[in-house]
């Protein structure tokens, strides 16, 4: 019933910010191209650092009104609906959720590391969106930095450090999707060590979807090399 609600809220704030008809639209006929990048971690790197120093740790329910809050004043249509789909991931039981945080332990930075034991809650939530994940690899998905701390290179910096974490799920592999036409995410991915690995495609017809992924050459460049 939580995960509804929450479902409900966003659908009232999309039709609030005008974004219906651009779902309707979308969902009748589109394409979206991603970049499923790669990490191996066997492989020595050395993350890099963001504009002042920062730590991370797993999120908590105090978290949740200073970096998940839907309701902050000033906050773009874009960045509440970002929002609303993280507290939804929340209340869908996918808990592996971090955050990365100042000094002053304020969170500046939230994203997810989901090892192959949440491989059927992931396939249920998303429908496919993501593929199943072998017992080597684990997910990093879900970024988001607030508007209040965005271009302090916190993203390749948080990224590179919880990738780390891939380790004790068991995986060597950590991999992450980003739309082909994101030059900014792309480019924070390469600087946490990341590099092409899949193309997926997800074709909207008639409000049906379709989901491919299909494997890229060893060494395929990113789009901006």
């Amino acid at each position: 019933m939580q995960e509804m609600g929450s479902k409900l809220q966003s659908m009232a704030r999309t039709v609030q910010d005008g974004q219906a008809g651009r779902l309707i639209r979308q969902r009748w006929s589109s394409e979206l191209v991603s970049y499923g990048l790669r990490r191996d971690l066997s492989v020595p790197f050395v993350a890099p650092q963001a504009n002042f120093p920062i730590s991370l740790r797993p999120i908590s329910d105090a978290d949740l009104p200073k970096i998940l809050n839907p309701d902050l004043p000033g906050i773009s249509g874009e960045t509440r609906e970002e929002i609303v789909t993280r507290r939804q991931m929340l209340d869908a039981g996918i808990t592996a959720c971090y955050v990365a945080v100042t000094a002053e332990d304020v969170p500046c930075y939230v994203q997810w590391i989901i090892g192959p034991k949440l491989n059927g809650l992931m396939q249920s939530y998303f429908h496919g969106l993501y593929p199943v994940l072998r017992s080597d690899e684990a997910l990093l998905e879900g970024a988001f930095t607030p508007e209040a701390f965005r271009g302090q290179r916190l993203m390749p910096a948080a990224m590179a450090q919880l990738a780390e974490k891939g380790a004790e799920l068991g995986a060597r592999y950590v991999i992450t999707f980003v739309t082909h036409d994101n030059i900014p995410s792309l480019k924070g991915c390469k600087r946490s060590g990341f590099y092409p690995h899949l193309k997926r495609v997800a074709r909207w017809d008639m409000f049906r979807r379709r989901i491919t992924f299909t494997p890229l050459p060893e060494g395929t460049p990113y789009p901006f090399d």
